[in-house]
């Protein structure tokens, strides 16, 4: 059997909540349901059965209840079996889940609205922080590749610095410049046959202070 609709303003006290709901509705959603309420006002009707039991819109009926609505839209629904009002009810639920948040289009509406961000369903101080976050993270991106005044001066000072050797902390053996990575022992064997002796030096970079151990 087809089920018929009709729309209906009914007194908010003829409506009744079912026994059993999908959705549980709590105190937070229905405080942002009133804001939404005060903002634009009812902009859906509730779904009824054919003994005014709400289908679809309890937590709006909770908020409407709230603010002091006398009247309420209501759509309802005739010939429905309870198979029926069963499927709508979950349907109604799961079907409104299946969408998603653009970000990118919510980001702009945000940063469009310029700051007057009281929106049903958000707290108003996270979304300025959010909006003053992104600004400022724009703000940091453009700035990229941007040298300042101070840090020219500072490589400009750099560059003329004269080369400083590393200091090696050895009594055979000293490296004045930094360029040059060979070591030469000042005790050379007699002998150029016999084994060469292997010796450990510790070298410390006069500029970050690192000691490294090197065998020479």
């Amino acid at each position: 059997m087809s089920i018929t609709w009709q729309d209906e303003h009914l007194p908010i006290a003829a409506l009744k909540h079912p026994e059993r709901n999908v959705r549980i509705h709590g105190d937070k959603q229905v405080a942002e349901l009133r804001r939404s309420l005060k903002l634009s006002g009812q902009r859906r009707p509730l779904i009824i059965d054919e003994g005014n039991t709400v289908l679809v819109g309890n937590g709006l009926l909770m908020a409407m209840r709230a603010e002091g609505y006398d009247t309420v839209w209501c759509t309802r629904g005739l010939n429905m079996s309870e198979a029926q009002k069963k499927k709508i009810m979950i349907a109604d639920n799961r079907t409104f889940e299946l969408g998603y948040v653009n970000h990118d289009v919510l980001e702009q509406f945000f940063n469009e609205l310029q700051g007057d961000l009281d929106i049903p369903g958000y707290d108003e101080s996270v979304l300025a922080a959010i909006v003053a976050d992104t600004t400022e993270a724009d703000r940091i991106l453009d700035s990229f590749g941007i040298v300042g005044e101070a840090e020219k001066a500072r490589m400009e000072r750099r560059e003329q610095e004269p080369t400083r050797g590393m200091q090696i902390q050895d009594a055979n053996l000293s490296v004045t410049d930094a360029k040059d990575a060979s070591f030469t022992p000042t005790n050379t064997p007699a002998d150029a046959s016999s084994s060469p002796t292997v010796r450990r030096v510790r070298v410390t970079c006069p500029a970050c202070g690192e000691t490294i151990e090197v065998d020479v």
